[in-house]
């Protein structure tokens, strides 16, 4: 499906980000179609909370979709880059480019099978000069951008056009987007393959910045979506997207036990 774009408010800029429209007495729904959230006490990724002492300890260690993420409530944000929230097992911090970033990549990866990225023409297209090695992936790799809604034309030598670009880097300087992802793709690493450099980057390129003042009701929709992604504890480029404080960790720190 796709969703609304909508300038985020609180910095009166003209950035734009997906917000998912929720609805808020609604219950999450699970993977499997009716899961409801994890109860208090249900184990988390021992990689991604604070209290080391409550990871599970037997061979199902693998986590569900709602197992990974409970439902949040937002409390508020903290350095303009951590959304602060609490579950039902204790006070989560969200970071808030990560977790973005996490949902732009399923998001885009959802669009690109389905055939339907999210394109807008430039009203001026834009020249740019690509190295050879570059080169030799528009060559090999164009299509992937095609997918992705960044439509790009050899005009000649080592001179490229870019017409069109997903609709998320409408703010964004496109001739430096699409040179990092050549350059990302470049670099290789672990990522699987191909589209999924170029979707990373695009996704990193998108995602709101550390520093970015949002609206509460920016930080629980995205928070929201979060809660939705499949792989929901960490980035494209595997940096935490969340940390937990089990409500033990927050009781012994301040004396209470």
């Amino acid at each position: 499906p796709s969703y609304p774009y909508r300038s985020a408010q609180g910095d009166g800029g003209g950035r734009f980000w997906p917000i998912e429209p929720f609805n808020p007495a609604a219950e999450p729904v699970g993977r499997n179609g009716g899961n409801p959230p994890s109860a208090p006490g249900q184990p988390v990724s021992a990689s991604h909370q604070a209290d080391a002492d409550h990871a599970p300890q037997n061979g199902n260690a693998r986590l569900t979709h709602k197992q990974s993420l409970p439902a949040l409530r937002v409390v508020g944000q903290v350095s303009s880059t951590y959304i602060v929230a609490e579950g039902p097992d204790g006070l989560y911090l969200i970071d808030q480019h990560a977790a973005h970033e996490r949902v732009i990549f399923e998001r885009i990866k959802a669009d690109t099978a389905a055939s339907a990225p999210q394109s807008q023409s430039l009203m001026q297209p834009i020249t740019l000069e690509l190295t050879p090695q570059q080169q030799e992936l528009m060559r090999t790799q164009g299509r992937i951008f095609a997918d992705l809604g960044l439509l790009v034309e050899h005009f000649g030598g080592e001179v490229y056009i870019i017409r069109a670009v997903p609709i998320i880097l409408v703010d964004e300087d496109p001739a430096k987007a699409l040179l990092d992802m050549l350059d990302e793709m470049a670099q290789g690493g672990e990522v699987e393959s191909w589209s999924d450099r170029a979707a990373y980057s695009l996704a990193c390129h998108a995602a709101i910045r550390a520093g970015k003042i949002l609206t509460h009701e920016e930080m629980s929709a995205l928070t929201r979506q979060l809660e939705r992604c499949d792989q929901p504890h960490t980035c494209p480029h595997g940096r935490p997207t969340t940390l937990r404080f089990s409500g033990a960790v927050l009781e012994r720190e301040f004396g209470r036990r």
